[in-house]
């Protein structure tokens, strides 16, 4: 009923999922009640399992439910939210029902325009359903590659804490730990992916005259970028920068001759210097792993 207390809204998953629930009733207390009337009666939330099920297989998007009080992120999504969105708490719960450790950060109503507007700011697409889910849709498949490596860093400083949470500190800490020495070139590979999918559409729509020659090229050579970060993304170094700086510089020259000949509008030539220049600055700049641009650019 509308202006009840959210903490009411707990009970349809207190039989299904107790071990990821048992702190929210304490937590919402002195936050502002939820439109309740907005969720839908027919709704339940996931249980432990399919939420295990779903998260195993999500390499692109940000779930987040409605759980009391709160919205609330689990497993890959609450890796993907703290990366590219904001550094929440963490939370870390065993689950008996999986056998296996489950973490999870959550915000409450007040915080989901800031959240709207940070996703939107990045790329990603808002998607709310009926009150009781949001899809942050958009996020880059490459990052999950490094979701293993920072949940068993927390799970360590976990074990330290002794209290299912942890420090600023130590998911400062996991952060660093679950990146290669020059996590920036992380980054860099995911941008530089997003690019070489995007010059092999619009390389598909340039004229039989360049399509088979300066077209062809042009999508080796982004190829050619993403293997060569792809390398330096385990063994980084000065090499590994001048290497992918020749071959940015190469890639340019090709979408400036490409730009000349009509083949790239304005706001492609432009659009794919931004992300090159991006690239550069990423390989270059050591622990940046938190930056993101998204999007498929301009048509």
């Amino acid at each position: 009923m509308p202006g009840t207390s959210c903490t009411k809204v707990i009970g349809p998953i207190d039989d299904k999922a107790p071990e990821l629930v048992d702190e929210l009733a304490e937590s919402a207390e002195g936050v502002e009640p939820c439109r309740n009337d907005l969720l839908s009666p027919d709704w339940k939330m996931p249980t432990a399992e399919e939420i295990d099920v779903i998260e195993s297989e999500n390499s692109n998007a940000i779930h987040l439910y409605k759980v009391g009080a709160f919205w609330e992120a689990y497993e890959r999504s609450c890796f993907y939210f703290h990366r590219l969105l904001f550094p929440y708490q963490v939370k870390y719960k065993f689950v008996k029902k999986i056998s296996k450790g489950i973490v999870n950060l959550g915000f409450n109503d007040r915080g989901v325009e800031k959240v709207k507007e940070k996703a939107r700011s990045i790329g990603l697409e808002w998607n709310e359903q009926d009150g009781h889910r949001i899809d942050i849709l958009g996020v880059s498949a490459d990052i999950v590659q490094n979701f293993d490596q920072w949940k068993s860093d927390l799970i360590e400083s976990y074990s330290e804490h002794g209290d299912g949470r942890t420090s600023k500190e130590s998911i400062t800490a996991a952060d660093k730990k679950s990146s290669p020495k020059r996590s920036g070139i992380v980054v860099a590979f995911a941008i530089a992916y997003d690019l070489c999918l995007y010059l092999y559409k619009r390389s598909a729509g340039f004229d039989k005259d360049y399509k088979y020659s300066l077209g062809m090229a042009l999508q080796e050579k982004s190829q050619d970028l993403i293997e060569l970060l792809q390398q330096a993304t385990t063994s980084p170094g000065h090499d590994s920068f001048f290497n992918v700086m020749a071959i940015v510089d190469n890639i340019r020259l090709k979408v400036r001759v490409l730009h000349d000949l009509k083949q790239l509008s304005h706001k492609q030539y432009f659009f794919v210097n931004q992300k090159l220049d991006r690239i550069s600055e990423m390989s270059f700049v050591p622990e940046s792993c938190s930056s993101r641009i998204a999007g498929e650019g301009p048509g």
